[in-house]
């Protein structure tokens, strides 16, 4: 009995740590380093708010025997911000960020501020994840003390 019960408690631990939210977990590398290096390893890093989200989906339906099931797939989605200070690669008051609904993207908040560090795509557009350091301004006070002065700054 104490086997069986041994046993049953292994798959299931077995079966949680292995579900689907494992195997769909993402798996980067973020960039270590002080604030100079992560300024080399980024394209855009910029301070702002985020005003909106808009997120580009597609709808699916496949039908078998007379009965349709049908769901959505995201295809791709952005935020844009409302810049207040910048680093590196941003010299205008609003920029748009590229995030593609994966397990690795950023979920930016309407309204919410945000240190964003993205990179360039390869067509030209910025792109953030949570591989990089981009975080709530509340969690990037330290950083944002090292980074310094921004080079570029919004006026109210």
């Amino acid at each position: 009995m104490r086997r069986l019960c041994l046993g049953w408690l292994l798959a299931c631990t077995a079966a949680i740590a292995l579900g689907p939210d494992a195997a769909q977990a993402c798996d980067c590398l973020r960039p270590q380093g002080d604030p100079a290096s992560l300024l080399r390893h980024a394209d855009f890093v910029f301070a702002g708010k985020a005003l909106f989200l808009m997120e580009r989906t597609e709808h699916v339906t496949i039908t078998r025997d007379g009965s349709g099931e049908g769901t959505v797939r995201p295809l791709e989605s952005s935020a844009t911000f409302e810049v207040t200070g910048a680093w590196k690669g941003v010299s205008t008051g609003e920029m748009t960020v590229q995030t593609d609904g994966s397990d690795c993207s950023y979920r930016f908040e309407p309204g919410h501020r945000y240190l964003v560090f993205a990179t360039r795509q390869a067509d030209g557009k910025p792109y953030a994840s949570i591989c990089s350091h981009t975080s709530e301004f509340g969690k990037a006070d330290p950083l944002l003390h090292s980074l310094g002065e921004p080079s570029f700054q919004s006026t109210p």
